[in-house]
């Protein structure tokens, strides 16, 4: 019993770095977000844009960059379990040797050829 509670409080002491750095991740998502918002309001207030379009596009600004955060914040950590990133591409496998399923296709391509 005690060796379980041993690693839990292990694993959560290393965890801790990598959620501060997920969280000072959003919140400067949400920064950004307050100032491209600010920006919309003073570029909407010298132009002929009616309120309710300024508002609207305000929102929209607002909405994309905190999900955009939000998905960034999930995928900054070294070794995330999410493996998912805003900033990341499927990546293949890195081994020499191709995968069974990678050398299924490619031989039902070259056969239809």
């Amino acid at each position: 019993m005690h060796d379980g509670l041993n690693q839990l409080v292990t694993a959560t002491v290393l965890f801790l770095p990598r959620l501060a750095v997920s969280i000072a991740t959003f919140l400067g998502f949400w920064v950004a977000a307050a100032v491209l918002q600010a920006v919309v309001a003073r570029v909407g207030g010298r132009s002929y844009l009616g309120d309710d379009v300024r508002r609207l596009i305000q929102r929209v600004l607002k909405v994309g960059v905190l999900t955009f955060g939000a998905v960034t914040a999930l995928g900054t950590t070294p070794r995330s379990r999410l493996r998912v990133s805003a900033f990341s591409f499927p990546t293949r496998p890195c081994s020499p040797t191709r995968s069974a399923s990678w050398r299924r296709r490619r031989s039902r391509l070259r056969g239809a050829a």
